[in-house]
C-alpha cells in the first residue's frame, strides 16, 4: 500500500510539474517581446514585435516534417514546448530517414518517400497545422495536395515552397544546391553502377557546424553527427502537380532564418517572392536548425500562427 501511495504521489507530482511548465511557458511567451518579424502582404521582412493572445490553450495539432538527413528527432524541443503549452504535436520520420530502416537508394518516388506522412494524415480526425523544414517544404506541399481537407495551415521553415510543376530541388533558387555540393556540405551517392543519376544525398557530418548548426549548441552538432542519415535523391526530381483547389486552398506561412548558412536569407527571400505566403516571420538569430538554435522563438511563432 505504501509503495502504491508513493507511486500515486510521484505521478501526481509529474502532472503538477507538467502543468507548472505549461503555465511558465504561457507567462514567458505572453510577457516577453521576441524579435520576430512578421508581414502580411509584402515579402520584404520588417521588424515587428510578436504578441501572443489567449488562444495559447487551443487544441491545434502540429505535424512537423524534417528535410535532408533529418528525422522526428529534429523537433524534440519544440514538440516538448508545444505539448507543455496544451497543444498536440507529432513529428514524422519520412521513408529512409530517422528510425526508418528503408535504404535511401531504393526509394524513387515522392509517394514512397512521403508515405509515413500520408499514412499519418489519413489516420487522424480533424485538421492539423503542418510544418516542413528545408526540403520538407516539398513533402508538406505534396501532402497539402493529397489531403487538403486535413490541413488548416502550412508553415514553411527555411524551406522550399513549390509551385505547380516544380520539383523538390527546382523549387529552391538555382544557387542553393551547387553551393552546398561544391562546398561538400552535401554529398551525392551513386548506388547504381553505370548510371549518372544520384540515388541518395547526405549531409557531410564533418561540416554540420559550419553550414547547418552554426548558431546551435555544440552538443546538437554531436547529436547530428550520430543521427543524420542519407535521404532518397530521386523523389526530389519528380514534378509536383499542385492545384489551386487543393494545395492553393490552404493558408501558407513562411519562417525565415536570419543566420542560415544552408539556405541563405537572400535565397529564402527569393522563395518568398516566387510564391508569396500569407505572412512571413523572421527569426533573426536562427541558423538552419531553428528548432535547436532558437526553439523558444520558433515555438512562439507557431503559437502565433495557430492564433490567427
Amino acid at each position: 500500500m505504501a509503495a502504491a501511495a508513493a507511486g500515486i504521489k510521484r505521478s501526481s507530482g509529474s502532472m503538477t510539474s507538467l502543468h507548472l511548465m505549461g503555465a511558465v511557458l504561457i507567462f514567458v511567451v505572453s510577457m516577453i517581446s521576441l524579435a520576430i518579424a512578421t508581414e502580411a502582404h509584402e515579402p520584404a521582412v520588417t521588424d515587428q514585435k510578436l504578441q501572443v493572445n489567449d488562444s495559447i490553450h487551443g487544441k491545434e495539432h502540429f505535424v512537423l516534417v524534417h528535410g535532408i538527413g533529418g528525422g522526428a528527432w529534429f523537433f524534440f524541443e519544440v514538440v516538448t514546448l508545444l505539448k507543455a503549452a496544451g497543444y498536440s504535436a507529432s513529428a514524422i520520420d519520412l521513408t529512409a530517414n530517422g528510425i526508418s530502416k528503408v535504404v535511401a537508394d531504393e526509394v524513387v518516388t515522392v509517394v514512397q518517400y512521403t508515405q509515413p506522412l500520408l499514412d499519418f494524415l489519413a489516420s487522424i480526425d480533424g485538421q492539423v497545422i503542418i510544418l516542413g523544414h528545408s526540403l520538407g517544404g516539398g513533402s508538406i506541399s505534396f501532402a497539402m495536395e493529397t489531403y487538403p481537407q486535413k490541413i488548416s495551415k502550412a508553415v514553411f521553415l527555411a524551406s522550399n515552397m513549390p509551385t505547380n510543376g516544380q520539383t523538390f530541388f527546382s523549387s529552391f533558387p538555382p544557387t542553393v544546391f551547387p553551393r552546398l555540393i561544391g562546398n561538400k556540405d552535401l554529398i551525392l551517392n551513386f548506388a547504381n553502377p553505370g548510371s549518372p543519376n544520384p540515388t541518395s544525398v547526405y549531409a557531410n557530418k564533418t561540416r554540420l557546424a559550419l553550414f547547418a548548426f552554426n548558431q546551435s549548441p555544440l552538443q546538437y552538432v554531436t547529436l547530428g553527427q550520430d543521427l543524420f542519415t542519407p535521404t532518397p535523391y530521386q523523389p526530389g526530381t519528380e514534378k509536383l502537380n499542385l492545384t489551386t483547389s487543393k494545395y492553393g486552398s490552404i493558408r501558407r506561412f513562411y519562417i525565415r532564418t536570419g543566420h542560415d548558412h544552408a539556405v541563405l536569407p537572400s535565397e529564402q527571400d527569393q522563395i518568398i517572392h516566387a510564391n508569396k505566403p500569407e505572412r512571413v516571420f523572421h527569426l533573426s538569430r536562427a541558423d538552419h536548425m531553428a528548432f535547436l538554435s532558437t526553439p523558444i522563438e520558433l515555438f512562439s511563432a507557431l503559437v502565433h500562427i495557430a492564433s490567427i
